[in-house]
């Protein structure tokens, strides 16, 4: 690597997870959904298909208590309590995950998202099945980082994390497809009642990292 810079460098990969999952957990509005199979079990928490956004908060189903419902993600394997695509507010879920509560949670969003020796060493499962974790982890960083304030705060921690190291000059990829997630942001939220979040044109990631760039560089000292 040349001196003070990094090329080539996939920016959905240059995650600092530790810092991530905590904003995640401080970030108002941010909730849990499992899209595809199940939580309820231990392999379903490791094949189910997730995702993190910001929706605006709702009461749980006539019938159900709030901790009762918001625990139904993690326990529920008929469907009568959890259905498939519903949203449970993130820290509510974290607080109840089975496996250790919060710092169980954080440990398994960051088993979902990185793949380790152990994933590289499973050759038996043959190389599609690597591929398939590659992606998933992907897809599951897309959801939480294609809300505003995340992806700022991202951009953010990436810049002063390069500058510690040295780093001056970072050749960034990232590829937004149309059938990308689109950047979300909350601003209207309290406008319109079922309106849960605010999805703004793909050209939206590139003002947000110029802007976020450019503060970075020059910024505003309080008078």
């Amino acid at each position: 690597m040349p001196k003070g810079a990094l090329l080539h460098a996939h920016l959905d990969a240059m995650v600092d997870f530790d810092y991530l999952f905590n904003l995640l957990l401080e970030t108002e509005g941010l909730h849990l959904a499992c899209i595809s199979g199940s939580l309820a079990t231990q392999q379903g928490r490791q094949e189910a298909g997730i995702a993190i956004k910001f929706r605006k908060r709702r009461p749980p189903p006539k019938g159900l208590y709030e901790e009762q419902y918001h625990e139904s993600i993690w326990t529920d394997t008929t469907g009568a309590l959890y259905k498939t695509g519903e949203y449970i507010p993130l820290v509510e879920a974290a607080e109840l995950f089975p496996d250790g509560g919060t710092k169980g949670f954080v440990e398994w969003l960051k088993g979902r998202v990185t793949l380790t020796m152990t994933d590289g060493l499973e050759q038996h499962h043959g190389i599609a099945a690597i591929w398939d974790k590659f992606e998933k982890c992907f897809g599951i960083l897309n959801n939480v980082l294609h809300y505003e304030p995340i992806w700022r705060a991202f951009l953010r921690r990436l810049m002063e994390q390069s500058v510690e190291d040295g780093v001056y000059w970072i050749e960034i990829r990232y590829v937004v497809f149309l059938s990308s997630p689109p950047l979300h942001h909350s601003l209207m939220q309290f406008l319109v009642v079922d309106l849960f979040a605010w999805e703004v044109p793909v050209w939206y990631f590139a003002l947000c990292m110029s802007s976020s760039v450019f503060s970075f560089k020059f910024p505003i000292s309080p008078c």
